[in-house]
């Protein structure tokens, strides 16, 4: 009895202590999740788990939506690159958070010029949203190494597939596991803008473009919104192939968007442009849901990039 008593007392005290290290586990990982900005928390993590050392990028010249866990129903930016104002804005349908928007946009500086992209999930593919914000990010940079941007890319996206099966709640991880070969897809539009208003633009699949001269009033149509359903598209297992490249010059203003965009209405256009430029996301909010009551906006996920070349040169 007294060498029973012993062992269940021993197995006892095993099971607090192991219920103390998962809650102590537990309350970690919260603290890291609130942390997970902060470039410190990373380092303290590293050396709790002894996790050989790496560079980390701390390039912040890349600006890109959406941002992944915020609970904002839009996600606006406005920054000023290669002296030209930018302003980006990313929300998703049905009043959901834009952190799950599969659409995508980013931007940045490179050589220059004012370099962007936007992207939209193909929703019939796999993992369309990292896809969408894997392409966009791939797409700022020099000309030249566009294609090794890209192949870094699809290999980069296959192998945190692999890596994120463990973050899966173990019931559904079979579903993950299954999706892993399949190929993802994203339709494209990418381009640069000098700060003379020369610019060139990309696209695979229903992405659009509309630009102003400075002696115009209306909005001019780069590339028209498809009206064909169903749409090409870049995907994570084939080279990257545009179907249109157009070269533009005296631009003024230009805008790049995703399909969610429904009208080309000049007057519209404007409202957009305003709405989006203006850092006041409730209103922009507001903006769309009467837009897709009026069907100038559809209730799918939207990003839109708005480039005003003449930068701080007018108000």
């Amino acid at each position: 009895d007294e060498q029973l008593k012993s062992t269940t007392d021993d197995a006892n005290r095993r099971i607090e202590k192991s219920e103390a290290k998962s809650s102590s586990n537990e309350k970690y990982l919260h603290q890291m999740f609130a942390q997970r900005d902060s470039p410190k928390a990373l380092q303290l993590l590293q050396k709790r788990i002894g996790a050989s050392s790496g560079k980390m990028d701390a390039d912040k010249s890349i600006f890109s939506l959406p941002i992944p866990c915020l609970e904002e129903i839009v996600q606006q930016t406005h920054h000023s690159v290669a002296t030209m104002k930018i302003s980006a804005a990313i929300f998703t349908k049905e009043e959901a958070p834009a952190s799950s928007s599969q659409d995508a946009c980013s931007f940045g500086e490179v050589d220059g010029r004012l370099c962007f992209a936007v992207a939209d999930g193909v929703s019939t593919s796999s993992r369309q949203s990292e896809w969408a914000k894997a392409l966009v990010i791939a797409s700022i940079g020099s000309e030249e190494l566009r294609e090794s941007r890209f192949e870094k890319a699809q290999i980069q996206h296959q192998e945190d597939g692999e890596r994120l099966t463990a973050l899966v709640e173990p019931k559904l991880a079979w579903v993950w596991e299954e999706k892993l070969p399949l190929q993802s897809d994203a339709t494209l539009l990418t381009g640069h803008v000098s700060p003379d208003g020369s610019a060139e633009l990309m696209r695979r699949g229903d992405t659009w473009a509309a630009m102003k001269k400075e002696t115009q009033d209306d909005w001019q149509i780069i590339f028209t919104p498809s009206e064909v359903n169903g749409t090409l598209a870049v995907n994570s297992h084939s080279p990257l192939e545009f179907d249109e490249t157009t070269s533009v010059s005296e631009i003024s203003k230009l805008m790049v968007m995703t399909d969610g965009v429904a009208s080309t209405d000049s007057k519209f256009l404007d409202d957009v442009w305003n709405k989006v430029t203006e850092n006041d996301p409730a209103k922009l909010e507001e903006f769309v849901n009467q837009g897709r009551q009026e069907k100038t906006f559809e209730n799918d996920d939207i990003a839109i990039v708005a480039i005003d070349v003449r930068g701080f040169r007018h108000n």
